[in-house]
């Protein structure tokens, strides 16, 4: 086959060269990206020997590439001889993600022979030659489209070294998997094991085996009631053990329920203990006075930290008017609390931009509350009791409960429990870093004493460990401690070589490092690239204005803030999972940035500055990632947030349909002390398990001031139920 190949190479070598003049310089590009090692070496220089044959004086001008220019040297061919470029391609090491941005500055002699798969995904395949380029590739999975493309607008050729993997037989397009489906009790007889577009169907035995034959590129589906669907792709005959997850695996919903005790009264609901992390004030029907004729009455002087604004200019003083959390602390300029009457958020006052009470803003009246219909009053305060009504309820929460109505779907208050504290933390939590020294490539990688020998080390690890993008991400980390930044952005573009390359997941998982390390320009070109891919999700958008301001394209940034206050992007179903995270970060842009930005385009909303003590932001790559976010308080006193389906099904469908992985949580200049953050990871909702799942946490001091900083790191979630510390503020 390879004879019958080069054979017709010759001839159509030949023939090319007689219909037009043989040219004198060559540039000689050569794809050393990290999916060429798998070509067929063999065919390629069979086809560069036959072209010396028939051009045989020639300055070559050879260009290595992948996510950078790796080489450029000049070789000269003599009466056919080329056997020192020869020694020179033979030789080449493949690693990193073509970049086809640097080519388009080159030099170019009288033609182009272009070796490649055009599977660059760093930046777009170039378009147009000024010069005829000979295009040639014996990769199988060649973007061959692209190719023959751009090989006609240059008005070149594209040579095809990949025919013979067309050949082959029906029965190489059907593999087989088989393996174990177990849960954290051990195997799991009874699974559906099902192939989605072939249909064809197994069940598991008692030990948890199954053995399907199915055709490649099919999609296999576990499932098993009460458990996570699993969909895995059948890329290869391969053996598959697959661990399928429990989103009621944590919570033993006996215990919450009988045991009374381990739960508080918050005011509308019982909740469980490991649930709230603050001392919460609570009044009952029994603390309101017969002489109370409204509601604001019957709350004056019952909570320490709340004052109910009393002005005789005012002419209505109402309930809707507290303060809670102090005067300094301003949303939106407001400076109100919140109130939430069976479980229901009311409509809030605004204390609008002025300390004359009798010029403030619009007044929710509650004078249609009465006293004598309230079962209990709770006020919540701080920063662990707000976050669960998002910024409305920054200032103070005070939850009313009326004797007549008890909020939607949850259970009645007994009046005779008696109100607790919040358990204390136990420092149960893991370190971080005990989940990279385990992995036995960065040992051998920590066996190095320079750094050539560490990039060596690394090229023998990758043969074996070298198909995820954990190794990559692992031994990302490993590198730059030797502080080369070349090195470290070659060794991270590997992952766009991956199969799982393409997917949403592992792109977040790629940018939110780049992102940690400061490499925002390469960030940029994945946050565009995945916006072309997966246009449909809102966090894409907001993440790339965020990259244009580290870039300072402010006015890139303003464009697409712009587009997203207008509703502008079709694709998007809805952007208002994280508009209040937008309009904070808006704000920031214009209050730090304006003299760089277009004054007519910036809408008044964003022209008032929004200002936080300390603001801190998780981000997570896989959108249905289910897990528990711990937040200890300086007292030592915890609450619990849960990201999952049973905790927050509304939102987890939310973020789904919208595309977003996000929350937020402020901690003010009076929350002093230390502030503990650990995670329990839960596994995923959908997809495929062994894509990584990593948490992005960034922390910003004085957020909206001219010193405001900026702090990024990634933590990977890979143990289930393993609580790890992820963060420690102090303030």
């Amino acid at each position: 086959m390879k004879k019958y190949i080069v054979i017709l190479l010759v001839l159509f070598i030949s023939l090319s060269a007689n219909c037009q003049e043989k040219p004198k310089k060559v540039t000689l590009l050569w794809d050393t990206s990290f999916s060429m090692a798998d070509k067929e070496l063999s065919n390629e220089m069979g086809f560069l020997n036959s072209y010396f044959k028939t051009n045989t004086n020639l300055t070559i001008n050879l260009i290595k590439f992948s996510n950078d220019i790796i080489l450029n040297q000049s070789f000269e061919v003599s009466n056919g001889n080329w056997v020192l470029l020869k020694k020179e391609l033979i030789n080449t090491v493949y690693d990193g993600a073509s970049s086809f941005e640097t080519l388009k500055e080159i030099t170019v002699g009288d033609e182009i022979l272009f070796f490649t798969d055009g599977n660059g995904f760093i930046d777009d395949f170039p378009k147009v030659f000024l010069k005829p380029v000979k295009i040639i590739s014996s990769l199988q999975d060649s973007n061959k489209i692209n190719l023959k493309k751009v090989a006609e607008l240059s008005k070149g050729l594209y040579f095809d070294l990949s025919e013979k993997e067309f050949k082959k037989t029906k029965q190489n397009l059907v593999i087989s998997m088989s393996g174990i489906v177990q849960d954290i009790t051990g195997p799991l007889g009874g699974v559906n094991v099902v192939a989605k577009l072939s249909k064809k169907r197994v069940i598991t035995n008692d030990k948890g085996e199954y053995s399907i034959k199915l055709p490649k590129e099919d999609m296999l589906l576990f499932s098993y009631p009460g458990k996570n669907t699993l969909r895995v792709l059948a890329k290869k005959n391969v053996i598959k053990d697959v661990l399928l997850t429990d989103g009621t695996q944590i919570l033993d919903d006996i215990v919450i329920v009988s045991e009374l005790k381990e739960r508080v009264n918050t005011g509308n609901t019982l909740e469980n203990k490991n649930k709230i992390g603050y001392s919460i004030q609570s009044i009952g029907e029994k603390d309101i006075s017969p002489l109370d004729t409204d509601v604001k009455q019957a709350v004056k002087g019952q909570f320490s930290g709340l004052k109910i604004q009393n002005n005789t200019a005012q002419t209505r003083v109402d309930l809707s008017q507290f303060i809670g959390r102090g005067n300094n602390m301003t949303i939106n300029g407001n400076q109100y609390g919140l109130i939430v009457l069976d479980g229901v958020p009311q409509a809030q006052s605004n204390s609008g931009g002025t300390n004359d009470v009798a010029q403030t803003g619009y007044v929710s009246p509650t004078d249609f509350i009465n006293p004598d219909n309230i079962k209990n009053i709770t006020y919540l305060k701080g920063l662990a009791a707000t976050n669960k009504y998002g910024t409305r309820g920054a200032n103070g929460v005070l939850l009313i409960t009326t004797k007549t109505g008890t909020p939607s779907g949850r259970g009645k208050v007994k009046k005779d429990i008696e109100l607790g504290t919040t358990p204390t933390y136990n420092e149960d939590a893991n370190f971080l870093s005990s989940s990279l020294t385990g992995k036995p490539y960065v040992k051998a990688l920590q066996t190095s004493k320079t750094i050539e020998e560490a990039y060596s080390n690394y090229l023998v690890q990758r043969k074996k460990y070298g198909k995820t993008s954990e190794f990559f991400m692992n031994v990302a980390i490993y590198f730059k401690n030797w502080n080369n930044p070349y090195m470290l952005k070659r060794i991270l573009s590997n992952i766009l070589e991956l199969k799982e390359g393409g997917e949403l997941e592992t792109l977040l998982a790629l940018v939110y490092r780049y992102e940690e390390y400061k490499m925002f320009d390469e960030a940029n070109l994945i946050y565009q690239r995945a916006v072309k891919i997966y246009p449909e999700n809102s966090q894409l958008y907001r993440n790339l204005a965020l990259n244009n301001i580290e870039r300072k394209e402010y006015k890139k940034a303003q464009q697409i803030y712009n587009i997203i206050d207008e509703n502008g992007y079709d694709k998007v179903d809805s952007f208002s999972g994280l508009k209040k995270t937008i309009n904070y970060e808006y704000k920031n842009l214009v209050a730090l940035h304006k003299n760089k930005l277009k004054p007519n385009l910036i809408p008044e909303l964003y022209t008032n500055n929004i200002k936080f003590k300390t603001r801190i932001v998780f981000e997570w790559n896989a959108f249905d990632a289910e897990f528990d976010l711990q937040i200890v308080n300086p007292q030592k006193r915890y609450f619990t947030w849960s990201h999952t389906k049973k905790a927050e099904p509304n939102r987890i469908l939310k973020e789904k349909q919208q595309g977003f992985g996000l929350e937020e949580f402020f901690i003010t200049s009076k929350d002093k002390g230390e502030w503990l953050f650990n995670i329990s990871y839960l596994g995923k909702i959908t997809g495929d398990i062994t894509l990584p799942v990593y948490l992005k946490v960034t922390v910003f001091r004085n957020f909206g001031e001219l010193n405001q900083t900026k702090e990024i790191k990634n933590i990977p979630l890979e143990e289930l139920n393993n609580k790890l510390n992820i963060l420690t503020i102090s303030i």
